[in-house]
């Protein structure tokens, strides 16, 4: 089963609220939230911890007491719960973790003007094609970040990441395929499941191993 919670993270520009969510962080997480520059990136770096404390208590585990390894590609994993899998993704000021009992991945993007430079030089043709019969530079935008995505959920499942490349692979729209999409790498339709999340201006991806999603997003409230 997958489940991909958000969370809102402005109320942590109150600094007693952030004070007190970041003590309860692990030194991994803490280590991660101190390189950052920004307060908003420090924000968004806490609420991905915020999350994964959250998805944890139904276990009775909290994340300072998770171990984390990094493999090669940079990827990190929970150490002491390896039959959980899970992804983390910022943009805007939400946070986005996904997790899973097979390997997962997720994207979170805030909607903003199509970068058609972008889609031209890293999407594939087919791609190109389905974000330039738009009718609309709303829907432009709206197909854009669709699969952008898509693409940098099926990337970060994987475990490659941008370093991937966005033009290794295809993305499908077909009603005969597990929610309509699908993935082709090479002429080979690769076994991965995806879910579509929106939420206010943000398009969310989620790749999986695992066909079975929850419905709806399990959005986290702060309270100060």
């Amino acid at each position: 089963m997958n489940y991909v919670y958000l969370l809102n993270t402005d109320k942590l520009n109150n600094k007693k609220l952030f004070s007190k969510y970041y003590t309860e962080m692990s030194e991994y997480r803490k280590n991660k939230i101190n390189k950052m520059k920004m307060q908003k990136d420090k924000n968004l770096s806490l609420g991905v911890g915020i999350l994964i404390n959250n998805f944890l208590k139904p276990l009775e585990l909290r994340e300072k007491d998770i171990l984390y390894v990094e493999k090669c590609n940079g990827k990190p994993f929970f150490k002491n719960l390896p039959e959980v899998f899970f992804n983390a993704s910022h943009s805007g000021n939400c946070a986005v973790c996904s997790f899973s009992d097979e390997e997962i991945g997720c994207d979170v993007e805030k909607s903003d003007r199509a970068n058609t430079e972008i889609a031209k030089r890293f999407f594939v043709r087919t791609e190109c094609d389905y974000i330039f019969s738009a009718k609309t530079e709303k829907e432009m935008s709206e197909r854009f970040f669709r699969l952008w995505t898509l693409k940098e959920s099926y990337l970060k499942l994987s475990g490659k990441g941008l370093q991937g490349g966005l033009d290794s692979f295809e993305i499908i729209f077909d009603k005969s395929f597990n929610n309509g999409i699908a993935v082709k790498e090479k002429s080979e339709f690769k076994k991965v499941y995806f879910k579509e999340y929106k939420y206010l201006d943000y398009y969310i991806s989620v790749c999986s191993r695992s066909s079975v999603f929850s419905d709806n997003l399990i959005i986290m409230e702060l309270w100060i």
